[in-house]
């Protein structure tokens, strides 16, 4: 099943929590920005950002619609944009950082649904090989208030 196929390349693609929508990374315009497409169709794909986005794989959607991408100037914060997706065109809010715009690491990471715990894959010296550590509330314990 074909969903979205143009020249340009599309990728990292994410279904809406409703299903109904797909989000995506494109370099259709040039540099990669991110879109939108309702699934299964018909109907076209709405471009969402415009200054670009960094670091793809990190697209995600929380539970409550917004959709998390890294900012292209700098791959290491993590935005939450609004996409109201209950009517038939979509509504688009404005970009809000998250986890109060800390850089979070740019390699291997995954966010919760909820958008309360990320898991993030960190290099360590040999020292600490042997033993995992799991922060748990890590934010709210140092003051940051929810995204």
């Amino acid at each position: 099943l074909r969903l979205a196929a143009s020249a340009a390349n599309e990728m990292f693609a994410r279904f809406s929590p409703d299903g109904r929508w797909i989000a995506f990374a494109s370099d259709a315009s040039g540099r990669i920005e991110l879109y939108l497409q309702p699934f299964p169709g018909p109907g076209p794909s709405q471009q969402l950002t415009a200054s670009g986005v960094g670091g793809g794989s990190m697209l995600a959607w929380f539970d409550d619609g917004r959709l998390v991408y890294r900012d292209s100037a700098d791959a290491r914060k993590l935005w939450a944009l609004g996409v109201d997706t209950r009517g038939s065109e979509p509504v688009i809010g404005t970009p809000q950082p998250i986890f109060g715009g800390l850089s979070v690491a740019d390699i291997p990471a995954v966010i919760s649904a909820d958008g309360m715990r990320m898991l993030v894959a960190v290099p360590c010296d040999e020292s600490e090989r042997r033993s995992v550590s799991l922060i748990q509330n890590g934010l709210s314990a140092a003051g940051e208030e929810s995204p």
